[in-house]
């Protein structure tokens, strides 16, 4: 159970490190804060795809009750 545990705190804490590690990989701090920007303006866009999608299909799911 202890070896486990260790193996799992391990693993956790590698994949923890790996988006550092690609965060980083940038000569300096402007570049690094361009770069962050992009990725969390590609996050946000799909998130609220993603959400517009599921407010799409929760809407289609609602009028199929209503009308049983």
């Amino acid at each position: 159970m202890k070896k486990r545990r260790i193996l799992i705190a391990a693993l956790s804490v590698l994949l923890a490190s790996i988006p550092v590690w690609a965060v980083f990989k940038e000569t300096n701090l402007p570049r690094t804060l361009r770069v962050l920007q992009f990725e969390l303006t590609t996050t946000l866009k799909g998130l609220q795809e993603s959400s517009q999608t599921i407010e799409s299909y929760e809407k289609a799911q609602h009028k199929t009750l209503v009308e049983l």
